[in-house]
């Protein structure tokens, strides 16, 4: 399992483009997630990149994550 913070801080760590841009929502409380760690954290980093690119001027990317009910 993986904590969904420490895959977004380190996405955000791995990127080049500058993310001053990029608004994080993501509680430290979240229950763990099965995943591969490395591929999760380069799809956020993918998606992250694209919604930069895609985003007009000085328009603010956000990243949120939450539990969802069943």
């Amino acid at each position: 399992p993986v904590g969904v913070e420490e895959v977004v801080a380190g996405a955000l760590a791995s990127m080049s483009d500058p993310i001053d841009r990029v608004d994080v929502d993501v509680s430290e409380t979240l229950p763990r997630v099965l995943a591969d760690a490395a591929l999760l954290e380069r799809a956020v980093a993918n998606l992250t990149a694209n919604a930069l690119h895609q985003a007009p001027g000085s328009s603010r990317v956000r990243i949120e994550a939450g539990v969802v009910a069943d």
